[in-house]
């Protein structure tokens, strides 16, 4: 990764403190231990390896922080990842300081991953800027076709989980929203993957006939290329989007970034244990301006 853009999360002050500064009177609350070392820290590595492929090398002491930032101890792309992990952590840290509810950790997993992946692909472009719009910015579907964001969160303190959906036409038109409050759920992959199965089954009552099925999880696309190869928890969710697939005409599942899947990512949040199911004819007010962000991003054809 460029080293211009690794100073946006390190740069070399941080780096000093990184290997110099501890808390007053906390000799285990370094920066050191807050990334690598505390509970929290490891059972964050732990899944980074597992749904990332990325597993955290073996850091010196002393010289760590500079070993990543120059991937001496690792691929710049794993790096890449490490990087951003560790900022997710950071940022965990300091909401719980602030006795605000932290990112679970999976979801954190997949948004380092994620974020690093599209860093990565706008530095490594002949046109960084060019790729950076087409990476960063919804895109409406092609004529007869319609697109549905869809997103998961799942809160591991009592299991529970929302998702939200957003359904638009070719033109970028409002279709519809929709957002429901799940009491129990296995894990952050399961809400995405019930996401994705509420989109298909909100599309086709929507009269969809030719559907795009966007999501911001790419271990869920990545098993739904696997079809019957694979043997997740999750295979009977696919194999029931499988099913409703035949429905229509054509069926595409892709991954899509964060940052083109605001909309739905926001929708999760519009819906509470107190109201379990909503459903919107209409854009809600919390939807305005992100849904009108994304229409300015690209020319109607």
């Amino acid at each position: 990764m460029n080293s211009c853009l690794l100073n946006r999360f390190f740069t070399e002050d941080t780096l000093s403190v990184l290997q110099l500064v501890k808390s007053v009177g906390a000799e285990r609350e370094t920066i050191r231990h807050v990334l690598l070392e505390c509970t929290m820290a490891k059972v964050f590595w732990e899944h980074t390896k597992k749904l990332a492929g990325v597993k955290l090398p073996h850091l010196h002491q002393d010289t760590w922080a500079r070993d990543l930032l120059l991937a001496k101890v690792c691929s710049r792309r794993e790096a890449a990842v490490i990087m951003c992990g560790m900022w997710a952590l950071w940022m965990a840290r300091n909401r719980r300081r602030h006795g605000e509810r932290p990112i679970p950790v999976q979801q954190a997993v997949f948004w380092a991953r994620d974020t690093a992946f599209d860093l990565w692909q706008i530095l490594h472009s002949k046109n960084g800027n060019r790729l950076a719009r087409d990476v960063l910015r919804w895109k409406p579907p092609e004529i007869d076709w319609m697109k549905c964001n869809v997103d998961g969160a799942y809160y591991p303190v009592d299991g529970s989980g929302t998702i939200g959906l957003v359904l638009r036409d070719h033109r970028g038109a409002f279709v519809g929203v929709r957002a429901r409050w799940q009491n129990h759920s296995l894990d952050a992959l399961s809400m995405e993957a019930q996401a994705a199965k509420e989109g298909i089954e909100f599309a086709l009552e929507k009269g969809a006939r030719n559907l795009i099925l966007a999501t911001d999880c790419q271990e869920l696309v990545k098993l739904w290329e696997l079809g019957v190869c694979q043997r997740s928890l999750i295979s009977p969710i696919l194999a029931d989007i499988q099913q409703r697939s035949r429905s229509l005409d054509g069926f595409v599942l892709l991954f899509e970034g964060r940052l083109c899947n605001r909309v739905a990512h926001q929708c999760t949040k519009l819906v509470s244990s107190s109201s379990l199911v909503e459903e919107w004819p209409c854009p809600p007010p919390e939807l305005h301006d992100l849904l009108a962000a994304d229409c300015n991003n690209f020319v109607i054809p």
